[in-house]
């Protein structure tokens, strides 16, 4: 009796993710998550060098991808995760050649590698930085990377606030304004996928800094495969694992003794005298405080990696009501008797929270597949019975908002002509 072999795990995973791509309806424009690197080689005289092997390695998780150069001596390494890369590139009878470059979300670097007649155990080494100019493309933009990300102060926790220090770029009340447009015409990606809400036209839920590697922002000039934009786009990548165990912990305060809001609380009215609403200590008090962790490390050393964060934030400032009591009291007495809001009012507690967190699993199948695994949440809370500050006859009611996001990338390159992406995501928002 035959036994009818089983199925390999990879070709099942595949056989799964394909039948998740039928039935994931239209598809969207897509961002970018990964860069490449492309170049030429040639020998001392300047010849062009067909069949050399080009690799490039991260040393950290040990993904590798290979090319060959072709007739013109040219080579294209793609879809390489954003990360630094050792190149190394060998043919026969000639010295190998070791490059050190780094690799930037939707960046294309360039390398031109020269090789000499030698012997095989010869190599040498050049280390080198990205340009400053990419001359491949005709994009405009900018690129932020995690140092930047983490230590440059926000106002808020979103990394997307960096995006005002692009040129052409400003602060907007909902957002931020790209060339002119509203924060509703921006596009905005994480991991490749969309991460925008089409129902107000922002980002979709917000996404924790300490998660980011870095991102990039195109304010003009990008290509079509982006779409649905006519402002900015962003392409953020998170954080991934390495063969090394990493995480730390933080925590964040403002404090009204370092950072008192601005507001009069001694307005003057029309015959010059102050009156003073409510003391100014109320007026003053804020307390915000930012804490959480993040950890990451190998699940299967030079295969399989996690990383994930958690990100809370609570805060403590005043709702203050800014009509008189006597005002107060003639429209209790005109129109609205029950009017809930009273003296006693005057400074309310205002206490909203939240909390973000992130996972992501990366695997390097083989040399020309990688999956990874991403998925988040975010969570906040804002509470009811505060004044809101411009108006006493209206109060705060509450408000709980609930964001969920699962994705997932594979890539696959069948040859050194040809790559695909499949992406498959899952959004789901309640308020």
């Amino acid at each position: 009796m035959m036994r009818r072999a089983r199925p390999s795990w990879r070709r099942v995973l595949l056989v799964a993710l394909s039948v998740l791509a039928l039935c994931a309806g239209t598809a969207r424009a897509q961002g970018r998550a990964e860069g490449s690197i492309a170049g030429n080689v040639t020998d001392e005289t300047k010849a062009v060098l067909p069949g050399v092997t080009v690799t490039a390695v991260n040393p950290a998780t040990g993904f590798t991808r290979e090319a060959v150069t072709d007739a013109e001596g040219t080579f294209n390494l793609v879809a390489l995760p954003p990360a630094q890369y050792e190149v190394t590139a060998s043919l026969a009878g000639f010295t190998t050649s070791k490059n050190t470059i780094t690799v930037t979300v939707g960046a294309e670097q360039r390398l031109a590698i020269s090789l000499r007649v030698g012997s095989l155990q010869e190599t040498l080494t050049v280390t080198g930085e990205a340009p400053l100019v990419e001359t491949t493309k005709t994009e405009q933009g900018s690129q932020f990377n995690s140092n930047e990300i983490t230590n440059l102060p926000t106002s808020s926790r979103s990394y997307l606030a960096l995006a005002q220090l692009s040129p052409g770029v400003v602060g907007s009340a909902s957002g931020f304004s790209s060339s002119g447009n509203r924060n509703q015409q921006n596009n905005f990606n994480v991991d490749g996928m969309t991460n925008k809400n089409l129902n107000g036209g922002g980002d979709f839920g917000r996404v924790t800094p300490e998660g980011i590697q870095e991102f990039q922002i195109v304010t003009q000039g990008y290509p079509a495969e982006y779409g649905g934009a006519a402002g900015g786009v962003t392409n953020a990548v998170s954080k991934s694992g390495t063969n090394q165990y990493t995480g730390y912990g933080f925590w964040y305060q403002q404090h009204d003794k370092f950072n008192k809001p601005p507001f009069n609380t001694t307005p003057v009215t029309a015959d010059g005298a102050e009156v003073t609403a409510f003391p100014v200590t109320a007026a003053n008090y804020v307390r915000r405080e930012v804490a959480g962790f993040t950890l990451g490390g190998p699940i299967k050393r030079d295969k399989a990696f996690f990383f994930g964060v958690l990100d809370t934030t609570h805060t403590t400032t005043k709702r203050l009501r800014t009509v008189q009591p006597a005002t107060l009291a003639a429209v209790r007495q005109l129109a609205f008797p029950d009017l809930p809001d009273t003296d006693a009012n005057a400074a309310a507690d205002f206490t909203p929270k939240d909390a973000t967190t992130q996972v992501k699993v990366d695997v390097n199948l083989s040399t020309k597949n990688t999956l990874s695994l991403t998925g988040g949440t975010f969570r906040s809370f804002s509470p009811a019975g505060a004044v809101n500050g411009r108006s006493s006859v209206y109060t705060t009611s509450e408000g709980r908002n609930y964001t969920n996001r699962v994705g997932g990338s594979l890539n696959s390159l069948p040859s050194d002509k040809r790559l695909n992406t499949l992406r498959v995501q899952y959004l789901r928002n309640d308020s």
